[in-house]
């Protein structure tokens, strides 16, 4: 797994965002996810998403400190968008809290969704 963020978000208020995006039919089943395409109801298995977003935020925080010598303090979130569906995080690996996930409702107003949770 090479890793990449499918999205950074620089906020003013000295914070980088880091979001992970799954859509199609995405589900946990014994600490295992698939994604189902919604058109051709193919499924696969596929990495932890928010693993995925952790390894991002990391790779973030080491290139702005050892490589660019960045120093100020500068807060880097990560979290998770399943944008096809809405996600009960009761269903959800105890480590998915509520503040580290999108999902559909945030389609509605996603800068709203996304600040609120990572600037107050």
């Amino acid at each position: 797994m090479q890793g990449e963020a499918d999205f950074l978000i620089f906020h003013p208020a000295s914070v980088i965002i880091v979001i992970e995006v799954k859509s199609g039919i995405i589900e946990c089943k014994n600490r295992r996810w698939y994604q189902t395409n919604q058109w051709t109801m193919h499924k696969k298995e596929i990495f932890d998403p928010l693993s995925q977003a952790n390894k991002s935020k990391f790779k973030i925080i080491n290139l702005l400190r050892n490589e660019l010598g960045y120093r100020e303090n500068c807060i880097v979130c990560h979290a998770v968008w399943f944008p096809s569906v809405y996600f009960i995080t009761e269903r959800l690996p105890a480590n998915y809290s509520r503040e580290i996930i999108l999902d559909k409702g945030s389609l509605k107003d996603p800068e709203k969704d996304i600040m609120k949770k990572y600037t107050g």
